[in-house]
């Protein structure tokens, strides 16, 4: 009889953590892949949000990289990096931000006009430091 309750006992507890190890891990993930989504859309808001004023403000419009990338190093927060190509069917322009390899790059692109009424397709690319 003390061989079949310590055999059960030992099964039960053997059970029991297994499931507490497949629970914790399951958890972790869970956890980790929530807070990656919310940060990558909100990467990608700033994103689109910055290349609204630059267009809004007709920065983009003038197609002059110097005052788009100091429009850029204003508007952009601290923690982030950006780069922006406009291409037009005469001319295009691109920042001078190299993209990162290993990290997570958010991107989108806006349809906009220039100050001769050209329409350009700006696109952006956005990323951690």
């Amino acid at each position: 009889m003390n061989k079949k309750g310590f055999v059960i006992a030992f099964d039960l507890t053997v059970a029991v953590l297994v499931v507490f190890i497949i629970l914790t891990f399951s958890i972790y993930k869970i956890s980790q892949a929530d807070y990656n989504a919310i940060a990558n859309i909100q990467m990608n808001k700033v994103g689109n949000d910055i290349l609204a004023v630059l267009d809004n403000t007709d920065v983009l419009a003038s197609l002059n990289k110097n005052s788009i990338e100091s429009s850029i190093d204003r508007l952009l927060p601290v923690n982030y990096n950006m780069k922006i190509k406009i291409e037009c069917p005469n001319k295009a322009i691109e920042t001078s931000s190299e993209l990162p390899n290993n990290i997570f790059v958010a991107s989108g692109t806006r349809a906009i006009a220039t100050n001769e009424l050209n329409y350009c397709i700006a696109r952006y690319w956005i990323w951690l430091k």
